[in-house]
């Protein structure tokens, strides 16, 4: 009996130490499993404070770029409305420097129309001369340029030789004025003394402006004489 017990004794001393190593090792092992969950949990909990992070930063790339999308559709809006500004005001100006155009070439064509309907008994240089005037009855004056006379002669060889200085008859044409002075062009035909006035000198006469085409045989008694040609 003594013995049996002693025997039963054994083995719950075993079975309980069995237990006890069971037990330890089963912490053991429990242990690590729960060591290592801890560390993957730290790791993912790191890793989810990464991803937060990540996430949070992106949230704000996203807002800024948002905040940088509306600025540019802003300026976009803001440019399309200067880009539109300036185009109506260009084609204004077109418009307006068209019609500006069109109105100074309409007042040259009309300058032009007037000048080719303006006769050459119409075009009178100004003058300056207040004395008086050789006529018909006054056959001798003192002009502004000196001693004036009158004749009346063919002038056809003095035309000519006006033409072959360049004098054309486009821009000299040959005519007679109203009160019949002889002219070439906007100019009184005279004869003058060539040492002094040479051929196509201006001068000032009792009539008005005059030029140098001719002379004669009175320059020798009045060397600064005019002769005037007229149809008197």
């Amino acid at each position: 009996m003594n013995n049996f017990i002693k025997n039963n004794d054994f083995t719950i001393i075993c079975i309980l130490l069995f237990s006890f190593v069971v037990v330890a090792f089963f912490s053991v092992w429990i242990d690590k499993d729960i060591s290592r969950l801890e560390e993957q949990y730290m790791l993912l909990a790191e890793r989810d404070a990464i991803n937060t992070a990540r996430i949070s930063q992106l949230y704000y790339y996203y807002e800024d770029h948002e905040e940088r999308v509306g600025y540019v559709e802003m300026m976009t809006g803001y440019q399309q409305e200067r880009l539109d500004y300036l185009s109506d005001s260009l084609a204004e100006l077109r418009s307006d420097s068209t019609t500006r155009f069109n109105d100074i070439l309409h007042e040259v064509s009309g300058l032009n129309e007037a000048l080719e309907e303006l006769s050459t008994v119409q075009i009178k240089l100004p003058t300056t001369w207040k004395g008086p005037k050789i006529s018909r009855t006054s056959g001798v004056v003192q002009g502004p340029s000196g001693r004036e006379t009158y004749y009346n002669m063919d002038m056809t060889y003095c035309i000519n030789r006006m033409r072959s200085k360049g004098y054309s008859s486009k821009d000299y044409p040959y005519w007679v004025r109203d009160d019949g002075c002889k002219m070439l062009g906007p100019y009184i035909m005279v004869a003058a003394n060539f040492k002094i006035r040479p051929l196509g000198t201006i001068l000032e006469t009792s009539r008005g402006w005059a030029i140098v085409v001719d002379t004669g045989g009175f320059v020798k008694q009045f060397p600064r004489g005019i002769d005037v040609a007229t149809n008197w």
